[in-house]
């Protein structure tokens, strides 16, 4: 058989059944998939002929196989195993590679992947299968011989995430001398064992790629084979939650807000629901860590701010008195380029009026790059748009930070674990009582989340705090059920 020639894999092709897949090496070092046809002639004797897979075949960019590549690969080294476990698979990302594209240009982003492609094939062998999965997602594989130490292998699949750590912090020239210096997210595994399919290893390692990304520079993380079963959960949940919003399967409920001296609606939270069609529903923190965690963030927040805009719309027409509706935002797309105009546009296509919004600063991580956070807040301000800081007091907010938000922000919301048994624990009281005097010295209204008493209820009143929400005025009710409240208070008036 040709060296260049090998079988990779039985092959359903749909209309040939059973086909066997080859890879043709190129002299180039292109790796082609080839479908091969057995013809029997006449006399009884057979021809091979072999034909292209086109849709199955190369990254027209970067000349690298696409993720089936690997896929076949590893199937098929997880059927033969036996008792090697020495499979090194690396997941990397380029951080920030969408940076190039808007700058410089489509076809100098290209540029840019063909040059780190050929760095990665020159530094790393032919002994690797390196495969294009997207954008600036590169996957890599090489299996190991079945009596090499597992220590000293695993020790060479960290040498070779350095490696990759380096190559893409070197200068590349990308024409008209330019250069450009980015850093990798990379996830990685250095054993099989533990894993029963090649599903299972690349859920886990794409676990490691994620928690890498929450670093700026260039950093890898080793997959673990334990707790599979929630990184199974994990994985769907990454892989559907862009297709629950593509498809409006994100449900809101709205909680009211109230004045404390009098309790009238002054009002709504939105809230999102996830009811997954097999794992049922979904905790709103697992699936909102998910979007930051995967940088889906800013299409979320702003998918969940369209939806409240065009409930808002028809409220309007249908009622005299609407109070403004409160949208979640989180600490990441408040970084965000361009956020006040997302907004805007959002508010014009709806036709929405400004003041009808309210968007809560949610404080599930710390802000990183301020220079671009405070001029997303700035700009929102400038909108006509009112801010109000969500769980303050158990977030990452500090008290600079509160104060260089003093004029920025309307409301502050002090989070529901400095009120839990406020009337019983004096220490919860003191706390409390310095986040309002915090706020009124500030000169910012200030929301207690998570009433569940009389008794809390009272105590707001003693200590001036305005506003309140929590399940023993309302709990979180859907849309219909709000403009029952709607009614009554127009009624009133």
């Amino acid at each position: 058989m040709s060296k260049k020639l090998m079988l990779f894999q039985n092959f359903d092709d749909g209309d040939v059944a059973q086909s066997k897949v080859w890879l043709w090496k190129h002299r180039r070092g292109d790796i082609v998939p080839l479908l091969m046809d057995r013809t029997t002639l006449d006399d009884g004797s057979q021809v091979l002929s072999f034909k292209l897979l086109q849709h199955r075949a190369l990254d027209p960019a970067t000349g690298l196989p696409n993720g089936w590549a690997i896929t076949l690969r590893a199937d098929m080294f997880f059927k033969e195993k036996n008792n090697n476990n020495n499979l090194g698979y690396i997941i990397a990302k380029i951080d920030n590679y969408s940076t190039i594209n808007f700058r410089y240009g489509f076809e100098v982003g290209n540029q840019y992947l063909v040059a780190i492609t050929k760095l990665l094939q020159q530094a790393l062998g032919e002994q690797w299968l390196i495969v294009r999965y997207s954008a600036a997602k590169f996957g890599l594989l090489h299996i190991g011989a079945a009596q090499d130490d597992p220590a000293l292998f695993h020790h060479y699949i960290e040498r070779c995430c350095q490696q990759l750590c380096e190559i893409v912090a070197m200068p590349v020239e990308i024409g008209n001398g330019i250069f450009v210096k980015k850093s990798f997210s990379i996830g990685a595994n250095s054993c099989a064992a533990g894993y029963r399919d090649f599903n299972e290893l690349d859920v886990a390692t794409e676990t490691a790629f994620i928690n890498s990304k929450q670093y700026s520079r260039s950093y890898y993380t080793f997959a673990q084979a334990s707790g599979i079963g929630g990184l199974l959960r994990q994985k769907i949940l990454i892989d559907e939650l862009p297709i629950a919003v593509e498809h409006d399967q994100i449900n809101l409920v709205y909680q009211p807000l109230y004045r404390v001296n009098d309790q009238q609606i002054i009002g709504f939270e939105s809230l999102s629901r996830w009811h997954h069609p097999t794992l049922g529903n979904v905790s709103p923190v697992e699936f909102i860590k998910i979007c930051e965690d995967t940088g889906f963030n800013i299409e979320f927040d702003l998918y969940v701010l369209g939806k409240v805009c065009r409930q808002v719309v028809m409220w309007r027409q249908q009622f005299t008195q609407v109070p403004p509706i409160a949208v979640n935002f989180s600490v990441r797309t408040c970084e965000s380029n361009g956020l006040a105009n997302a907004v805007a546009q959002v508010l014009q296509q709806t036709r929405c009026p400004r003041h009808a919004i309210n968007i809560e600063i949610t404080e599930t991580a710390e802000v990183i790059h301020q220079d671009d956070f405070f001029r997303n807040i700035d700009e929102l301000k400038a909108l006509g748009i009112e801010l109000a800081v969500d769980d303050f007091g158990t977030g990452y907010s500090s008290l600079g930070l509160l104060q260089a938000l003093a004029s920025r922000v309307n409301k502050i919301k002090i989070d529901r674990d400095l009120i839990r048994n406020i009337e019983t624990v004096p220490l919860n009281k003191v706390l409390f009582k310095l986040a309002l005097e915090m706020a009124q010295t500030l000169n910012i209204s200030a929301l207690a989340e998570g009433i569940e008493n009389e008794t809390q209820l009272q105590l707001l009143k003693q200590y001036h705090c305005e506003y309140a929400q929590g399940y023993f005025l309302h709990k979180p009710v859907d849309s219909q059920q709000i403009e029952r409240l709607l009614e009554n208070s127009c009624a009133k008036h």
